[in-house]
């Protein structure tokens, strides 16, 4: 293997422009679209204007066998069938297209990208209607543009000698700034993709990884013709909110694919050979068994939407068995409803740690393959005072159970309600025992106001006259010690639903 190159140099925005308008520098296929918003626009140029450090930016040249790999037009997002540039931008795309799409005169610009200079306030702005010391940044940039607008403020300002003056000096004093600014490259060479996603990952500031559906999508995009594997699992993903779960990742549905290719996602080995990774053949299959698993998590284990998903692992595994398993028995989404339930209350994945989760799965695997009676080897629950000794959190496994537990008492009482998922009420900061949650808009003002309740009502969220008269008093700590019995009775319930107590 060659050794790795990294380069570090630094830049003029100008030359990097003309390097993306030449065709030097290209977005890869993988990125994700442009999502920054015109306030992230504002906060860039302020940056640039005021000489601070707006990061560095992070380009890649691919490997022989993956040359050259599609690209994305910086203005539209759209796949550049003719594109082939010497290097991708990795990280900094964002920053980059903002400041491209601005400081450029192009048709059909996005309004984000019509960003202003007031010469009178000396800032960035966003404006309706450009005035005359208000100028276009695009206008600003191009020197020969900018010396027209400045003789048109000489002229309109020749009564005014020193304000027209003012307002040129400015204009010319951010001409240079934009024309001069530096920033830091990574120049990366000599390496595969996998191997650029983990340089990536580790001087990133914020510690973000390149996701594996974007390297794939490097590897597989071949013509306008092809699958865009990231486009198509976001397109999926959205269809999921009818059942809540809109806000999985993409890396989370392609944990769930690589069972189609023959391949486990805990493999150490797993990206070492992308060319054998292509699932797209499996595509519909892959959407109709995860589609069913999400089903069966939010109809028969209560998980009303993927924030209440204790472990995404949980999703990975149910999505393995019902590939094998079109159509479970009931017995079979019995021991399903356990196994998750068990997994949930016991924290079994809080452990990230690879041996433990190739434990838990190659136990599951043997369940899938009929080769086990069981999904995981089971040991007695008991459910004891302490048990709500956590702190809540959203989406901690412990905190996802006991709002499970509520939705289960709720529909149990409320069959035929439509229920989502809010972030609850806490009454008593992070103490589980004072988190009331709520399962329709409506009822968060009730919630608020338990003395107008009715009876019903309370008993859906299994509120007691006894807590409601703590709440009347103010006394949360009477409240919490009357709501800890009941919570743990909710617990209980749902356990033994499952047979698990």
């Amino acid at each position: 293997m060659a050794e790795i190159s990294i380069k570090p140099e630094r830049e003029y925005l100008h030359e990097i422009v003309t390097k993306i308008k030449k065709g030097i520098y290209g977005i890869p296929s993988f990125q994700r679209s442009f999502v920054w918003r015109k306030e992230q626009v504002l906060d860039l140029f302020d940056s640039i204007q005021h000489g601070y450090p707006i990061g560095s930016i992070l380009l890649w040249k691919p490997e022989p066998k993956h040359f050259p790999l599609k690209s994305r037009d910086i203005i539209t997002d759209g796949i550049d069938e003719e594109s082939k540039p010497e290097y991708y931008i990795l990280d900094g795309r964002q920053r980059l297209t903002s400041f491209y799409c601005s400081v450029l005169h192009y048709d059909d610009k996005k309004d984000i990208f019509n960003i202003c200079y007031n010469l009178e306030k000396e800032c960035f702005e966003y404006v309706k209607k450009p005035q005359l010391h208000i100028l276009k940044v695009s206008d600003m940039y191009d020197t020969f543009l900018m010396l027209e607008k400045l003789q048109q403020i000489m002229d309109y300002y020749k009564n005014e000698p020193d304000k027209a003056q003012t307002y040129v000096n400015r204009a010319r004093k951010i001409n240079s700034v934009l024309q001069s600014y530096q920033i830091g490259e990574m120049l990366l060479e000599n390496c595969d993709i996998n191997e650029a996603s983990t340089v990536f990952s580790r001087l990133n500031s914020k510690g973000t990884d390149i996701s594996k559906v974007s390297m794939l999508q490097a590897v597989f995009y071949k013509s306008k013709e092809d699958v865009l594997i990231a486009d198509s699992i976001n397109e999926f993903i959205n269809s999921l909110a009818v059942y809540g779960f809109e806000t999985l990742k993409s890396d989370d549905i392609l944990n769930c694919c690589y069972r189609y290719v023959g391949k486990n996602f805990y493999d150490t080995q797993l990206l070492k050979d992308l060319d054998k990774l292509d699932f797209t053949p499996y595509w519909n299959e892959i959407k109709e068994d995860i589609s069913n698993t999400v089903k069966f998590l939010h109809d028969e284990c209560y998980v009303i939407s993927s924030k209440l998903l204790p472990y995404v692992k949980q999703l990975t595994a149910l999505a393995g068995f019902f590939k094998e398993h079109k159509n479970p028995t009931y017995e079979q989404r019995q021991e399903l409803k356990k196994w998750f339930f068990y997994t949930t209350y016991n924290q079994l994945f809080l452990n990230g740690s690879l041996t433990i989760v190739r434990t838990l799965f190659k136990r599951f695997e043997r369940f899938i393959m009929g080769d086990e009676v069981t999904a995981i080897n089971y040991e007695p629950i008991e459910i004891g005072s302490n048990s709500l000794s956590f702190r809540y959190a959203s989406g901690s496994a412990l905190s996802n159970f006991m709002i499970i537990s509520f939705i289960y008492k709720y529909v149990s009482l409320n069959p035929d309600v439509e229920i989502i998922f809010s972030d609850p009420i806490k009454i008593k900061g992070n103490d589980p025992r004072g988190v009331l949650p709520y399962f329709r808009t409506e009822d968060r003002m009730k919630i608020l106001n338990l003395q107008s309740a009715d009876n019903h009502f309370c008993e859906s969220y299994a509120i007691t006259l006894d807590m409601v008269k703590a709440i009347s008093m103010k006394d949360k700590d009477a409240f919490c010690n009357i709501r800890e019995k009941a919570i743990i009775k909710l617990e209980k319930e749902i356990l033994q639903s499952v047979g698990l107590i």
